[in-house]
Parts: C-alpha cells; sequence; structure tokens
C-alpha cells in the first residue's frame, strides 16, 4: 500500500478581507494534469474498432453482385411478412378463445361447485 501524506490546513486568515482570498488547489489525481487525457481508454479503443467494423461491412459488398442483394433485400422482406402473417394468426386465434373462456365460466357456474378443503 502506499502511504501519502496529507498537507497541513493552511492558516486562518487573520483579517475579514483576507478570507476571501483564492483557496489554495487541492489535487487529489497522482498524475501530470495532461496526462490522463493520454491515458489508454480500452472501451474507447473497442467501441471504436466495432463501429469501424460495421460501417465497413454496411459499405462493403464483399465482392457479390447486385443482383444478390437484391435477393437478400427481398428475402428479408418476404421473412418479416411471414412472421406478420404468424404474428396476426397467434392474436386473431388468442381473441377467438376469450368467449370461449368467459363460456366455460358461466357454464361452471350454473353447475356449482364443489367447495374443496385443503
Amino acid at each position: 500500500m502506499i502511504m501519502t501524506q496529507r498537507k497541513a490546513n493552511p492558516p486562518a486568515p487573520a483579517r475579514a478581507d483576507d478570507s476571501m482570498a483564492e483557496p489554495t488547489p487541492v489535487t487529489t489525481n497522482d498524475r501530470a494534469p495532461g496526462e490522463s487525457e493520454q491515458r489508454f481508454d480500452t472501451l474507447a479503443w473497442l467501441l471504436e474498432g466495432a463501429n469501424g467494423l460495421l460501417g465497413e461491412l454496411r459499405h462493403n459488398r464483399l465482392g457479390l453482385s447486385e443482383e444478390f442483394w437484391a435477393h437478400a433485400r427481398a428475402a428479408r422482406q418476404e421473412s418479416l411478412l411471414a412472421l406478420r402473417a404468424a404474428l396476426d394468426a397467434w392474436i386473431a386465434h388468442s381473441e377467438s378463445q376469450e368467449p370461449q373462456s368467459t363460456d366455460q365460466q358461466k357454464r361452471r357456474k350454473r353447475r356449482g361447485g364443489i367447495p374443496v378443503d385443503f
């Protein structure tokens, strides 16, 4: 563990005018003032690399023809439309189940229930 000496507090001002004097700056950083900005930041470096890679992939055609990319866009659109159709069918199925469950509850009420104590 590194031990550092604490500086003594400055003496109290002798007069009331001196209380408005500039306070002495206190530095808690062990580095020189300009050194912290020049320090290597691994996370920033990784983020910059990831952004560069994504930008390159976005603008690079990977040597494939324009016809390939047109079909890839169409395939992506078709898969999203298929997902939309599946979600619409699922929503319609769940909405049709709601009236059936209320009918079942009404029938149960008419039949009466058997109380079971646990």
